[in-house]
């Protein structure tokens, strides 16, 4: 009788096309409880058996989440990857590590078989990705379908989903948060995402459409060119221009996006014979301020330091303004109406939110959650289809 409805109300739904979250999320939700009942080798019939003269492909996708298999979720930015396989039965997930260091995506997806896991024996890791039913993709939105069409080709996987880093920070604390108006912030390696919505009392419902999202070209990349160019060149300059060429610095303004300059510095310093000892000595000055109040060491025989107030003053509090105000603009909405925030990504963890002035100024009656343990995310992904694109 149950599967006699759930049929009609997904052909309605098709007919009618009127995907209002709150239906298309409990519907969903009861179609996953149905099929959870069943013989799984009945899944895939019963999940394909509509009356559709259309492809219906996301509700197919989102359904088929529910039959027991293995999925591989790519955790993508520039600088880092992160695989996990999903053993999606249990829910159980299980990282996987790289054996040896490859430069490009397609590379790591055509080695798979050169990858190591903890808590799978090499039988156990081999026989499960021979087995993958399904990528899961954790990227930036920007970014996300070059990626999918990248792995399309190289796995000869069509069956990709999607989701954005700020709705996997969201499921991390998803126990600990309370039904009221949330901001998930996320600053990715280029990129600071962030979504505000009304978290409702079943987060069973919980859905992309019940959010309004946002971003700005600016994260954990820039912040360190800012460090680089307005407290630890200018010390370095005289010092190195002595016997290599001079960098032709025209810095992006402090906290702003300007991604075409950040473009053509982000060239010099490649190109340039200490370009990669700046990069490491800014990354490793940005690390030592996160708990110190300065950073010093030598070059050439000569100190130089960073303060950790004029880091904050002239990098952090620019950017927390521009973010501000863009999330403001793009959100349609004020900062005092957020009661709970959650930030996480290598920028915002670096500079300890919650305890500055500008978010207690911000943020006056919110509640703050940080960081994301993307293990615990993974394992709750299956309970909520609706938050995948």
């Amino acid at each position: 009788m149950e599967q006699t409805s759930l049929i009609s109300e997904i052909n309605k739904l098709l007919e009618t096309q009127e995907w209002e979250s709150t239906k298309v999320s409990s519907l969903l939700v009861r179609i996953r409880d149905h099929l959870s009942l069943l013989d799984p080798s009945s899944v895939k019939a019963t999940a394909i058996k509509v009356d559709d003269k259309y492809k219906i492909s996301k509700l197919t996708d989102l359904i088929e989440f529910e039959q027991s298999g293995w999925s591989l979720v790519i955790e993508n930015s520039i600088s880092n990857l992160k695989l996990y396989l999903l053993e999606e039965k249990i829910q159980r997930t299980h990282s996987i590590d790289r054996a040896v260091n490859f430069n490009s995506l397609v590379d790591i997806l055509d080695n798979l078989e050169n990858f190591t896991s903890k808590t799978l024996s090499y039988g156990e890791l081999q026989i499960a990705l021979k087995q993958l039913k399904r990528i899961i993709l954790c990227c930036s939105s920007w970014r996300h379908e070059s990626v999918c069409l990248q792995i399309e080709k190289t796995l000869k996987i069509p069956s990709i989903s999607w989701i954005n880093p700020a709705f996997a920070l969201l499921l991390a604390h998803i126990e600990q948060i309370d039904p009221l108006p949330t901001l998930v912030i996320w600053s990715g390696d280029t990129i600071t995402e962030f979504a505000y919505l009304n978290l409702p009392s079943d987060k069973k419902t919980l859905s992309v459409s019940i959010s309004q999202n946002g971003m700005i070209q600016y994260g954990q990349e820039s912040i360190i060119q800012d460090l680089f160019c307005y407290l630890i060149y200018p010390q370095w300059e005289s010092l190195i221009s002595k016997t290599l060429p001079r960098l032709h610095i025209e810095p992006a303004k402090t906290g702003q996006a300007d991604s075409t300059i950040r473009g053509i510095l982000k060239a010099q310093l490649e190109s340039h014979p200490l370009g990669s000892l700046l990069l490491k000595s800014t990354f490793l000055a940005q690390d030592i301020l996160q708990d110190n109040e300065f950073f010093s060491s030598q070059l050439q025989g000569q100190v130089w330091e960073v303060k950790r107030s004029d880091y904050y003053l002239k990098v952090v509090f620019p950017y927390l303004e521009y973010l501000q105000v863009s999330m403001e603009d793009i959100l349609k909405i004020s900062l005092a109406e957020v009661k709970q925030v959650i930030w996480g990504g290598k920028l915002l963890e670096s500079i300890h939110l919650s305890s500055l002035p500008w978010a207690r100024q911000n943020f006056q009656d919110a509640k703050f959650y940080s960081g994301m343990n993307l293990d615990y995310a993974i394992n709750k992904i299956l309970n909520y289809p609706a938050l995948f694109i």
